[in-house]
């Protein structure tokens, strides 16, 4: 899972700097909310403002994609992809401000591979790799090696993938977030588990789960996905008791937080039902199963045609 749903980079920006006027407090104030997990709250007032023709284009392409990774947050997603299509737009020929640019083209990607659009979305972490590349931006590059490993994964590249997430580990520095480290673990994590290491992962899980609860505590959607993550790992490894009572502890602080009717919520479900499955609760696993793929459909019918929702979109 990833905490990549906040614009890190906009967050570098000191609120003085924001605050020259209201709409730059008001897209502060909507930042804010979206690193609190509280996308659909930030969503009419993000709309409101990319809409009210007052912000320069720089502005309005970070407003674009604040609102783009709310609604995509939200499962809204052609939404999210008229917003981030609007925010490159308006960011392609600005080459004072490629770092907006780069997060505009990185948040897309993520939508892209979250409904199965791999080749595309690994296109574009291409283009937002050459643009670190030129700014000699570290955390930056590792961030998006590990974003184009996870892709290739994806697509069952293990060697690929391998060899990206070292590249990921190489651009490691000191000045790297609590965050950015557990963003990290969580690729090694998945990573480790889908080629068959699935101790090592139990171990990158346990450690992006501490890294994220010192800034961010039990109380967040993303906590309760690591939750999930780390239990369906326990399971895994030939211990169900553990895993099972770790994810129902997930999925619990995910009702709390995201909502029992949130894609993240419903794809916790659906792991947890097959870990029942695996472990000989099939009545209860395929009553959980088929309840949690109804509501998606019903839920997401209308976003996207013939797609799927990839787990490792929520790294």
């Amino acid at each position: 899972m990833r905490f990549v749903s906040v614009l890190l980079f906009l967050l570098a920006v000191p609120l003085p700097i924001w605050g020259q006027n209201n709409v730059d407090q008001q897209l502060y104030h909507f930042l804010l909310l979206e690193r609190q997990g509280q996308f659909a709250s930030a969503i009419p007032g993000l709309q409101s403002i990319a809409d009210s023709g007052t912000l320069s284009h720089t502005e309005q392409g970070r407003a674009w994609t604040l609102l783009g990774i709310a609604c995509k947050e939200t499962g809204q997603f052609q939404q999210a992809e008229s917003a981030f299509e609007k925010a490159i737009n308006l960011l392609e020929g600005d080459t004072q401000h490629q770092s907006d640019l780069a997060n505009a083209l990185d948040f897309s990607a993520e939508l892209h591979q979250s409904i199965g659009q791999t080749q595309t979305a690994g296109k574009m972490w291409s283009r937002v790799l050459s643009i670190y590349e030129k700014q000699e931006d570290h955390r930056a590059l590792m961030k998006t090696y590990a974003h184009l490993a996870a892709n290739e994964l994806e697509q069952k590249h293990s060697r690929a993938a391998r060899a990206l997430i070292g590249k990921a580990m190489a651009e490691t520095t000191s000045s790297l977030s609590d965050d950015d480290r557990a963003f990290l673990c969580d690729t090694l994590g998945w990573i480790d588990e889908k080629t068959g290491r699935v101790p090592e992962s139990i171990g990158d899980y346990e450690r992006a789960l501490e890294l994220w609860k010192k800034g961010h505590g039990e109380e967040h959607q993303y906590t309760g996905w690591r939750y999930l993550l780390l239990g369906n790992a326990y399971a895994a490894n030939g211990e169900p008791d553990r895993g099972i009572m770790t994810m129902r502890q997930g999925l619990t602080i995910l009702d709390h937080t995201a909502g029992s009717q949130s894609m993240r919520y419903l794809t916790g479900e659906i792991m947890y039902a097959r870990v029942l499955h695996r472990y000989g609760r099939r009545t209860e696993a395929a009553q959980l199963k088929a309840e949690a793929t109804q509501q998606i459909k019903e839920l997401y019918s209308n976003q996207c045609i013939n797609c799927t929702v990839s787990v490792s979109s929520f790294r």
